[in-house]
């Protein structure tokens, strides 16, 4: 039956904004402080990360390839160095939100992309964005040793403290620090033999193709290998 629907009558399409009034105040922050590198908004996370491809592909992007990142920070050679995020307060967010958005992080986080969680009201001025990106960035450069989430939770804590000083009245609406921060990720193992020079280079457009896996739960538990 859905196969006797038209593509545009059914489904007018209208254009619309691309960004939230949130994330529009946190690009032109980020423009303002980075304005020697390139600003991407709600970009793929399969457009820039890429995954081995001895388990299905398709299967992968249902999971978290499909999700967007709200802003993302590359190097004037498209690299990306960092993802920031604009979110509500743990508190405010559904549980659907959450369990994406920690979905997400994982994968970021797996991929040594340092995460910005910025709340909405509470964005970081130019300076202190800067300075936290770059200084995550430098720290993220190598295989070895990156930075957790808790990364992201410091730089919301320290935006919300900065913009409760410069509001009129002192206070987010009456919120505390603690109340508008609360990230909790599970760790995600890291394993990929490409070399470093491949890894940079987008994932090709015909991986989204053939999409040629069964439907199964996002949060399956591992299968265990048979030995």
């Amino acid at each position: 039956m859905q196969d006797n629907l038209d593509t545009l009558m059914d489904w007018e399409p209208m254009a619309t904004r691309v960004l939230t009034v949130s994330e529009r105040d946190a690009y032109h922050v980020l423009r303002k402080a980075m304005p020697d590198h390139v600003i991407l908004a709600q970009v793929p996370v399969a457009r820039f990360i890429k995954v081995p491809t001895k388990n299905s592909y398709s299967e992968w992007l249902r999971r978290v390839g499909s999700l967007c990142a709200d802003l993302v920070v590359c190097d004037m050679a498209s690299q990306v160095i960092a993802v920031v995020e604009i979110r509500q307060p743990m508190s405010r967010e559904k549980e659907r939100s959450q369990r994406r958005h920690a979905r997400m992080d994982r994968v970021l986080q797996a991929a040594r992309i340092p995460v910005h969680v910025w709340l909405e009201g509470a964005l970081p001025g130019a300076a202190v964005a800067r300075e936290a990106i770059l200084g995550a960035a430098i720290n993220t450069s190598g295989r070895s040793g990156y930075q957790d989430v808790t990364v992201a939770r410091r730089d919301a804590e320290a935006a919300a403290v900065v913009a409760s000083m410069q509001s009129p009245t002192g206070a987010m609406n009456g919120m505390s620090v603690n109340e508008t921060v609360d990230v909790a990720l599970d760790e995600w193992a890291y394993a990929d033999d490409t070399p470093e020079n491949e890894r940079k280079e987008p994932p090709p457009s015909t991986w989204f193709d053939d999409l040629d896996s069964d439907a199964m739960p996002l949060d399956a538990p591992p299968v265990a290998r048979r030995h």
